[in-house]
């Protein structure tokens, strides 16, 4: 390549050069537009949302919370340095200060950053980086300062993050593209059918593997030049096909839901999506759990541990009542995995939750014993018993 083509410009330079449309699978803006010139790079388009898209969201979530000092942790990647420089811009435009920045290797599991964290006096830590890294920083975060709240990007959206970070996970807050939550969106969302649609197909495909948002962002620009080959006449020379399919591109793709958003790509926008084509969600018992600016009051993240809470359950699961007793019991520990995570109180206050699980045995002299030993013993908060 001629001398401008250097290092993380070089592909870019390379399709340029040779005139072939490029759909990339990253998420830094500087891939579709020249940050110098601010030059929309003619030959090259993007699937996934933009890092600035995920700061965004960031910074709205921390306003809402009434947080005014982060510190911030990221990759030492091109990814990484883009996620602090986007988050950066959100924060700024909100009036969050950054009191501490440090970098963090892809494969580290020790991080000596969280003193620096610690000395800080932040009120929350954000994170720009992608698995492993993401999690064992998460994992660390927990560890050091179990109190202050993590809010991760949109580099994390997938299984492999909560299966690495496991119970630190927890209530970690972050963007994401609406794929992960596609069976929670009204049926009138226009991604829905496309999300359900990708969803199945991928799972059984590949025989039960998660889904996550990375893939969607392959199926979306896949489907790009599919529709791209597909509107081309026979006959063309290979130049040709390849600027047929980067004018479809741009001139076709419009309102256009796809996995990652609905998107319209315009000469001067070869992404075509804005903050509103991610969403919000919240790692609740190992799993993606919706979490929307309405569910955002002050203090929803916990900032201390208050007394434990316990729920004492009694039923017949056992003797002649054992039909109803048994579902009854099946249902609280079914609540009992659901929530162990505990619950959170108006004040902010985090507050572990134990169900104390008792039989009855269909005998209404055990079901009063029962009901004694939670209330005096056990000393529960609440009861939920039958017979």
């Amino acid at each position: 390549p001629p001398p401008l083509c250097y290092r993380r410009q070089r592909q870019m330079c390379i399709r340029d050069r040779n005139k072939i449309p490029l759909i990339s699978m990253a998420s830094a803006r500087a891939i579709i537009e020249d940050p110098e010139s601010g030059e929309t790079r003619k030959w090259i388009f993007k699937t996934p949302q933009e890092n600035l898209h995920s700061g965004e969201w960031q910074a709205l979530y921390l306003e809402a919370q009434g947080i005014s000092s982060v510190c911030d942790l990221y990759e030492n990647t091109g990814y990484g340095q883009d996620c602090l420089a986007q988050t950066t811009k959100a924060l700024e435009e909100k009036g969050i200060e950054i009191t501490y920045a440090d970098t963090f290797e892809r494969s580290d599991t020790e991080f000596p950053q969280m003193t620096g964290v610690q000395g800080s006096g932040c009120e929350a830590i954000v994170v720009g980086a992608i698995p492993p890294g993401a999690s064992m920083v998460t994992v660390a975060a927990r560890e050091v300062l179990p109190d202050v709240p993590v809010i991760q990007g949109h580099g994390v959206c997938n299984q492999t993050y909560i299966d690495l970070a496991g119970e630190a996970a927890e209530g970690v807050v972050f963007p994401c593209g609406r794929l992960m939550i596609a069976d929670l969106l009204p049926d009138d969302d226009p991604q829905k059918p496309v999300l359900v649609k990708y969803a199945a197909d991928y799972t059984a495909f590949t025989n039960g593997e998660p889904i996550d948002t990375f893939g969607g962002h392959a199926w979306d620009g896949i489907m790009w030049a599919i529709e791209g080959l597909e509107s081309l006449d026979d006959g063309l020379g290979l130049a040709e096909r390849r600027a047929g399919v980067r004018d479809y591109i741009e001139n076709n793709i419009k309102d256009w839901p796809g996995t990652g958003g609905v998107f319209t790509i315009t000469p001067d926008d070869h992404l075509g999506l804005t903050y509103e084509d991610l969403t919000f969600v919240k790692v609740e018992n190992g799993t993606w759990a919706y979490f929307p600016p309405e569910q955002w009051a002050a203090g929803e993240v916990p900032s201390a541990e208050g007394t434990p809470y316990k729920v004492g359950f009694c039923a017949a699961i056992t003797g002649p009542g054992s039909s109803l007793g048994v579902p009854e019991r099946n249902t609280a520990e079914m609540l009992a995995e659901q929530y162990a995570g505990g619950v959170v109180g108006p004040d902010g206050v985090h507050h572990d939750l134990e169900f104390l699980i008792y039989d009855t045995e269909s005998n209404p002299d055990t079901a009063a014993s029962v009901a004694s030993r939670l209330i005096t013993e056990d000393e529960v908060d609440v009861l939920v018993c039958g017979t």
